[in-house]
């Protein structure tokens, strides 16, 4: 909303026009366009849709709220929600969803470097992955948990006793315990002494979760091939697949709501 729609913030609802919506859609995917044309990026979707078609459920969430209220007998939203002028014109296209994951070749690269980099810190001190970025990847590649889940784990979420965790912060809003693999205990192990609530916190207050906004770009870097956390995610259903695992039971451990999602 800030990113898309914060020249809107101190207008009244009712005075933001269809054609206002209809321009806004279109003037986001023109600048995601241009700057990915700087940056050398490429999609699976036209340029820029993913990014207009998320901010305008976030808005057209908003208006929906609202559409129903009035003030004495005149309705707040008179002439209903202008973001039905997309359905209307017929701008919003079926997003193909991304199916990159990491391969033997890289999965191997990256851990790799994940090890140099352990190994590097331990008798200098100094590595461009930092311990933050290889525990944090090194907890999504062996789990698939979404970004968010992992980075809002709690100490008090966390049972060494019973080697399990439970995930409250999730997509589907359904708490998802997970078992803990010998990898996963010693990686909590690790890091049971940090002195905050969180099992990642934020290295400039410790009240606060990991923002993990630079991670995946540095390491991406070092390693020679750029990835996601949601690459890393996909990566674990497919692996898993590939291991014999049938949908229902990679799906629950994704913690998916639908067995179609999966």
């Amino acid at each position: 909303m800030n990113r898309r729609f914060k020249d809107w913030f101190k207008r009244p609802l009712a005075s933001i026009t269809k054609q206002e919506c209809l321009n806004r859609f279109n003037q986001i995917k023109l600048d995601i366009k241009k700057n990915n044309r700087q940056k050398n990026r490429s999609s699976v979707n036209d340029i820029g849709e993913g990014e207009a078609q998320k901010a305008f459920r976030y808005l057209n969430a908003i208006f929906n709220t609202f559409i129903e209220d009035d003030i004495g007998d005149v309705k707040l939203l008179p002439k209903g929600n202008p973001c039905s002028i997309l359905k209307t014109k017929k701008v919003r296209k079926t997003l193909i969803s991304r199916e990159r994951y990491l391969d033997l070749q890289k999965r191997m690269k990256l851990h790799e470097e994940l090890k140099a980099s352990s190994e590097l810190e331990e008798f200098q001190g100094r590595h461009r992955i930092k311990k933050d970025d290889r525990d944090l990847i090194m907890l999504l590649i062996h789990t698939g948990l979404r970004l968010e889940e992992a980075l809002n784990i709690k100490w008090s979420d966390v049972n060494l006793d019973n080697e399990n965790y439970l995930i409250t912060n999730t997509k589907n809003r359904r708490k998802h315990l997970l078992p803990m693999t010998e990898d996963i205990k010693n990686l909590f192990n690790r890091r049971n002494n940090n002195g905050s609530v969180y099992v990642f916190p934020s290295p400039l207050d410790d009240r606060k979760a990991l923002s993990a906004s630079k991670i995946f770009k540095r390491v991406s870097e070092e390693v020679g091939f750029n990835f996601s956390a949601h690459d890393l995610r996909r990566t674990v259903a497919t692996v898993a697949a590939e291991c014999g695992y049938d949908v229902s039971n990679i799906g629950a451990l994704l913690n998916h709501s639908q067995r179609t999602v999966t």
